[in-house]
């Protein structure tokens, strides 16, 4: 397994947060999640910034996971990159668990700078999206936020972490 460097990951939401453009702050953040996934085992980059057939949507980053390391997810992992200044809303949220469900997909994975709105506990605002989006399609939207990313130091830290996401939205429902 790898070695996250915690300096490289707050210099890439340094640079985000320096950002001049909505655009370079996503794209900086697109870069720290293409970095950080590609160092786990059976996992790479296979798109970026791709556009759908009919070009009604884009996902911002497509991974291949040979399932060797991550057993417990599927080989598709899709990722939306919000790295916003304030927490994602439920539109977001919603917009992003059609592309995740118009796909099939058991999981999917949404990386909000500052969160989403709602409590978890009472599953209010976006986190009630996130709800929905399991009970009524199975998909399991994985929210991964600044301070767990600032906090990784290796990738066997990720793989505990989405575990850990993965039980609060069966726990929880979000």
């Amino acid at each position: 397994m790898g070695r996250i460097a915690k300096s490289r990951v707050v210099a890439h939401f340094a640079a985000g947060d320096a950002a001049i453009t909505a655009y370079d702050r996503g794209r900086a953040l697109e870069e720290l999640l293409a970095h950080i996934f590609s160092r786990i085992g059976g996992v790479r980059l296979i798109r970026r910034n791709a556009l759908t057939n009919d070009a009604s949507a884009e996902i911002d980053l497509i991974f291949w996971n040979d399932r060797t390391v991550l057993d417990f997810l599927p080989n598709i992992l899709m990722f939306e990159c919000k790295n916003w200044s304030k927490p994602v809303d439920g539109a977001a949220v919603t917009h992003f668990a059609a592309k995740a469900t118009n796909r099939k997909l058991s999981h999917a994975f949404l990386i909000a700078a500052n969160g989403i709105t709602g409590d978890q506990a009472q599953v209010t605002a976006a986190r009630a999206h996130q709800h929905s989006t399991l009970l009524v399609h199975d998909c399991k939207l994985i929210v991964l936020d600044r301070a767990d990313l600032c906090g990784l130091s290796s990738t066997e830290q990720l793989i505990a972490l989405i575990q850990e996401r993965i039980y609060e939205i069966y726990l929880y429902g979000a």
